[in-house]
């Protein structure tokens, strides 16, 4: 998740979040495991959550779902502001190839 911190902060939005996303997957499945097998065990899942959630572990994996859930906000907004720049060069663009081509048929 760290890497995936790093690309996002570099600029590479999708690979940041591709990595962010893969370590709460794999988090997300090591979490389920473990859970499934404290209620086999103990009879009970809070056997492993209590201590979990009392530690810098559950905190890291609170910041981790922040994180994601941040980073995919943040890649919607540059992707809105994106397009919308891109839409107002071609529209300039297909103005200005309008202009020169319109002039020229006159003469």
């Amino acid at each position: 998740m760290l890497l995936g911190g790093w690309y996002f902060l570099r600029g590479a939005i999708p690979r940041g979040r591709f990595c962010v996303g893969l370590g709460i997957g794999l988090t997300s499945l090591l979490l389920v495991s473990r859970i499934a097998y404290s209620t086999l065990a103990f009879g009970t899942p809070l056997a492993y959550l209590v201590p979990l959630a009392t530690s810098l572990t559950g905190l890291g994996i609170l910041f981790g779902v922040a994180a994601h859930t941040t980073m995919g906000s943040y890649a919607l907004l540059v992707k809105r502001r994106a397009g919308l720049a891109i839409r107002r060069w071609r529209r300039a663009r297909r103005a200005r190839g309008s202009r020169s081509k319109g002039s020229g048929s006159r003469g």
